[in-house]
């Protein structure tokens, strides 16, 4: 028998042998299926506000936090910043919205936009790849609206720094 006959057999054993494995899996699982229970309790209540949370948030003033910012590629194939804001109050706590800055270094409105937002997070300095992660975690404020293009969805009208609050004053 010649090192290519013993090399076939080999791979013919292997394939055998895994084929064998995938089969005792199968069949363990479909017994698995047979045994397992389910009780699930339908929580109605919690279904219809999951349906309501997806609906736009009403157009207003909002306390923001960035969750995000990273840069992507748009289906065009222009670089974008996409960042990910949370609702932070008075009201929809906890809601993500998402924006896009289309190709900022070429863009006037995204430039002015983006510049906005890191002006209402006390960012100053160039924006690059490297220190975008700075954005994450700023608190700001924002007038969210409904976007015109589709209004199921909210965008961020405008950015502006956070009211400085002094609780420590005694008055």
């Amino acid at each position: 028998m010649t090192d290519e006959e013993k090399q076939k057999k080999i791979e013919d054993f292997i394939e055998r042998g895994n084929l064998y494995n995938l089969a005792l899996d199968y069949i363990n699982s479909l017994n698995r299926r047979k045994t397992m229970k389910l009780n699930f309790q339908v929580n109605t209540q919690k279904a219809a506000e999951m349906t309501q949370s997806y609906k736009p948030i009403p157009a207003g003033e909002y306390d923001v936090k960035v969750k995000f910012a990273e840069i992507v590629e748009t289906k065009s194939g222009k670089p974008a910043v996409k960042v990910c804001f949370v609702v932070d109050g008075p009201t929809h706590k906890g809601r993500t919205i998402y924006d896009w800055f289309v190709d900022p270094e070429n863009n006037e409105i995204s430039a002015n936009r983006l510049s906005a937002l890191c002006v209402a997070c006390d960012i100053t300095e160039n924006l690059t790849d490297e220190n975008l992660s700075k954005l994450e975690g700023k608190i700001f404020s924002a007038y969210i609206k409904i976007n015109k293009k589709d209004t199921s969805r909210n965008t961020i009208g405008r950015f502006k720094k956070s009211e400085e609050k002094d609780d420590d004053l005694p008055f």
